[in-house]
């Protein structure tokens, strides 16, 4: 795809299929990664807001703070094997004013939606608040004519999203001293874009709107769902990205926003959310993890995986002091003295491990390992019970924010059914081998657990991987039959029972099987 730069005084119609905010899906949840900062190519110290990729999701286009205080737009191209190329200035985008440029939609190859009301006084372009269409082929601003947005607005931003297949706005701007999100309807839908006469903007009724600040909203290609951001109280952080069902074919019937989870939403603030028109990844904008202010950052989407639950996590008192690690500086697994980990936990979540002394223990004794693995270590987690899940696999160890809140978010409820988890485990294993490291298995129940004869070719047929066990509770019996197993594996047996020691043995355990 050529460059950008064309949009100056070239046509585009053969430069971009199209260029649209990102494309529709369901709720994104369900994932077994975390969000994945673009990194330097994309993002800088500098506040990157507004993503937006061209309908064939090759080229992201994107806002970012400049010297003189404004936004400029930029822009980036997906390589082949799936890297966003370092970011150019999409200079036919900014043209000189005062205020801020942003590229919303595009509505037909050779029209985008971009943030301003420009008109021409003296050669030179003076911009206003509102909202213009743009023709690159003719470097044209065409002022969008709402009726009463200026006033509404006080001359302040306005941010929009456009959904093309019923030609409405979504808006969302401070009338009074909160943003809110508002409709903006056609009087002439069939009319064509710059001919057409749009109506006053309505608020949206408060099962969306809160007492609090509500913006950036995207709605899915069916208009259905709808996602915004918001900083209403419950969240896990500033600003955090909810959702809502449209009920019916009015714009008055939503149902309760609901949080979109800890896989996106942090204790800082995130914004701009929207879906990929591959449907491979959400985009959005956070400020945790980033290199300095708002950075883009995306989640790679996986619908067959179920996703923990969404809200963000109860504490369990007693434990609450210690449920989040402080960051480590410095790692005790340095790297110098310990190989690299490639671990699999295998987590019973069966109803028997809700008492204080099992999963909450649990929990701390992970978030605490967690806490001093390096980039160069490989982690996967794996919980079962009726069924087994994959939690979470990566083959660098990083947001850790991220994993303790999953790591929070486990339920224990069901019956013990570990044999699928252990097939799991070990394909994991496989998969992220590291030679000269440290591979392992790391089983971790309160029951009974009994190895089938498929599990015991399995665990003869890969002696290079070892298969430990953490007991938990107080069952003789179990802990003792968990004894005999991890030695049958050539693994540890652990045997964790109260929080002042237990926190530490995974880690013990660790730096013994990764020492050089």
């Amino acid at each position: 795809m050529k460059s950008l730069s064309r949009l100056c005084g070239t046509w585009v119609g053969k430069l971009l299929p199209g260029l649209l905010w990102l494309g529709a899906l369901p709720v994104l949840a369900q994932t077994t990664a975390i969000k994945e900062n673009l990194g330097p190519a994309i993002n800088t110290v500098e506040d990157q807001i507004l993503p937006v990729l061209s309908l064939d999701g090759q080229t992201l286009y994107f806002s970012e703070n400049a010297t003189n205080g404004h936004y400029e737009v930029w822009f980036s191209q997906l390589d082949q094997a799936g890297n966003w190329q370092p970011k150019q200035k999409a200079k036919g985008l900014n043209p000189t004013t005062a205020g801020s440029k942003y590229v919303f939609a595009q509505a037909e190859i050779d029209l985008l939606l971009v943030n301003g009301w420009f008109e021409q006084e003296g050669g030179a372009w003076v911009q206003s608040t509102g909202l213009s269409w743009y023709r690159p082929s003719l470097g044209q601003f065409i002022p969008l004519n709402i009726p009463e947005l200026q006033r509404q607005a006080r001359g302040q931003f306005v941010n929009a999203f456009l959904h093309r297949p019923t030609k409405t706005l979504l808006l969302s701007y401070a009338e009074d001293q909160r943003k809110n999100l508002y409709v903006c309807r056609a009087e002439n839908p069939q009319a064509t874009w710059t001919a057409l006469r749009w109506r006053a903007p309505v608020r949206l009724p408060a099962s969306v709107n809160s007492e609090f600040d509500e913006t950036t909203p995207f709605l899915d290609a069916d208009g259905t769902m709808m996602y915004f951001a918001s900083n209403r109280p419950g969240g896990y952080g500033e600003t955090d990205i909810y959702y809502s069902q449209r009920l019916d074919d009015s714009w008055v019937r939503w149902s309760e926003p609901e949080n979109l989870g800890f896989r996106v939403n942090s204790n800082f603030s995130e914004i701009y959310y929207g879906i990929s028109p591959l449907r491979d990844f959400s985009y959005f904008v956070s400020y945790k993890h980033s290199y300095g202010s708002g950075d883009i950052f995306r989640l790679k989407a996986d619908s067959v995986q179920n996703s923990p639950a969404a809200s963000p996590p109860l504490r369990l008192e007693g434990l609450e002091e210690a449920s989040h690690p402080d960051p480590v500086e410095v790692t005790e697994l340095t790297v110098e003295e310990y190989k690299p980990n490639n671990l699999v936990f295998l987590v019973d979540r069966s109803g028997s491990m809700q008492q204080l002394d099992k999963l909450p223990l649990l929990k701390l004794s992970l978030k605490r390992l967690i806490g001093e693995l390096r980039s160069i270590d490989r982690l996967t987690l794996i919980s079962f019970a009726d069924s087994a899940r994959i939690d979470f696999t990566t083959q660098k160890v990083t947001q850790k924010d991220s994993l303790f809140s999953l790591i929070d978010s486990f339920v224990a409820d069901g019956t013990t059914k570990a044999h699928r988890g252990l097939q799991k485990a070990y394909d994991y294993t496989t998969k992220n081998y590291i030679d000269d490291g440290n591979n392992e298995i790391i089983l971790v129940t309160d029951g009974q657990f009994s190895l089938s004869i498929e599990d015991r070719q399995r665990i003869e047929a890969n002696r290079s991987i070892l298969l430990s066990v953490v007991g938990l509770g107080t069952d003789s019996q179990a802990l003792t039959n968990l004894r005999r197993l991890a030695t049958k594996a050539h693994g540890s047996f652990i045997h964790i029972r109260h929080a002042e020691t237990g926190t530490e043995m995974l880690l013990e355990e660790v730096k013994a099987r990764s020492l050089r």
